[in-house]
């Protein structure tokens, strides 16, 4: 056990209440060193009874219980009936998230000092500031200080720590650093994967990316037990809510991925997080997906949680679908595998777009019937559209415009031809940011026509 894991303990938690027992990692308690002895002997014995170990520590006593469920249950309650006050990870969760609301930047910056930004630290130092995004630190030239925004952390070396104000720095705390950056965090999913014979979820810590020590902090003692130098994080699936909550504290949703898949791209390795389509995606949109692939002459199989595509003319195409919401569609040819975010199952552009990477795929075998058939069978069974979808739609006009058929299917398609007339009547005056714009709206305006018409 770690004195640096009851810091935060030590920093809000006590302030709030005075406690006797701590639980320090998940189902590992510690007592407090100044207990009564009578008391400390109760609840030692009580623990005992449960089936729990007693050892004693450099910290001082600590009571652990390897199996999950009621033993550590029934002793807290037990421990809080001999008058000892127990604090549970639970209730630090709910402290910590009563700390980080309560946060404010200025107060954090109150007793900051304030340099030039020319006066921070270079020569050997690496200068860096701290993505937002990634919440990684990236490397930034001198040159480039004066560029950055207000309210971006700078790092020198690795201790020294700054906050842009203008063209001055204020002066911070590393600590002071992670909480400032987590107040202006962009949205971020985290991807957890249960080992089922092990019965645990498994988090990458480079996945959570840094965040500040508190929350850090609580994602490590959350865990059954300590693995030093660990790159995982691992957790009871039963404490996955708990988690989650912690995770969403630093703008983290925890989203479940069936497995993690390495996959080799020339001089590079992309690992994606895979998720089985049937149970994960929307049914209706995967089954009509299915249907689309069909028309393509393809024969979809589910095998083993994955999808596999076969052609007539003997090609085997490995459907990934994979929870990633930073990546976007891609086919790699020479393993003949198709990478689709599961996330464009919602949309209709997401259909359309990964429709088109198993037609990449399919580059010289595939015949334009099947492709047609395809986008006429899309447009029959999708009325419902955003603005995201308009780009799809362009594409799929200019397709209708040399087959009747189709032409046919968005007529009737209301939605759909509505924001095709609009593309269309944009187009004779600018240019829209779609495929309309490989259209001369400037000469007769001919084609441009037949599509304000449908």
């Amino acid at each position: 056990m770690s004195g640096s894991l009851r810091k935060p303990c030590l920093k809000y938690c006590f302030k709030a209440k005075r406690f006797d027992v701590l639980e320090v990692t998940r189902f590992e308690y510690c007592l407090r060193p100044s207990m009564p002895s009578s008391l400390k002997q109760a609840i030692c014995s009580v623990a005992q009874g449960l089936g729990g170990e007693v050892t004693e520590g450099r910290f001082g006593t600590a009571i652990l219980f390897k199996k999950e469920g009621s033993p550590a249950t029934n002793f807290v309650s037990m421990t809080e009936a001999l008058g000892a006050r127990v604090h549970t990870l639970e209730e630090h969760v709910e402290f910590l998230s009563n700390y980080m609301r309560g946060l404010r930047a200025e107060d954090l910056l109150s007793n900051a000092e304030e340099v030039s930004l020319s006066e921070i630290p270079a020569g050997r130092e690496v200068i860096e500031v701290f993505d937002l995004k990634a919440r990684r630190w990236r490397s930034v030239g001198t040159a480039d200080l004066g560029r950055l925004p207000p309210g971006a952390l700078l790092r020198a070396g690795k201790e020294n720590h700054f906050y842009v104000v203008g063209s001055r720095a204020l002066k911070i705390e590393k600590d002071s650093a992670y909480l400032l950056a987590s107040m202006n965090f962009s949205p971020k999913d985290v991807f957890y994967v249960v080992d089922r014979q092990k019965g645990v979820a498994l988090v990458s810590k480079r996945d959570v990316g840094l965040v500040p020590t508190e929350v850090f902090n609580a994602l490590v003692r959350l865990q059954p037990y300590l693995t030093k130098g660990a790159e995982t994080l691992l957790y009871r699936v039963s404490d996955l809510g708990l988690v989650s909550r912690v995770m969403e504290l630093v703008k983290a949703r925890l989203i479940r991925a069936d497995r993690v898949e390495a996959i080799s791209m020339g001089n590079r390795t992309l690992t994606v997080h895979v998720v089985a389509p049937r149970g994960s995606l929307p049914e209706c949109e995967f089954d009509l997906f299915l249907r689309c692939l069909e028309r393509l002459g393809l024969e979809p199989l589910l095998e083993g949680g994955e999808l596999v595509l076969l052609s007539r003319e003997g090609m085997r195409i490995r459907c990934l679908f994979y929870v990633d919401t930073d990546q976007k569609p891609l086919f790699l040819r020479r393993e003949m595998i198709a990478l689709l975010p599961a996330y464009y199952f919602g949309s209709f552009h997401g259909l359309y777009e990964a429709l088109k990477v198993c037609r990449s795929l399919l580059r010289g075998f595939a015949d334009g019937s099947g492709w047609k058939e395809a986008v006429k069978l899309l447009l029959e069974n999708y009325n419902e559209f955003g603005q995201e979808d308009s780009g799809a739609l362009a594409e799929i006009a200019v397709t209708a415009l040399i087959h009747d058929d189709v032409m046919d299917a968005l007529r009737k398609n209301k939605a759909a031809s509505q924001i095709v007339k609009e593309l269309a009547s944009s187009r004779f005056f600018k240019e829209t940011g779609t495929a309309l714009d490989s259209i001369d709206g400037h000469i007769d305006g001919q084609e441009l026509r037949r599509l304000l018409r449908i």
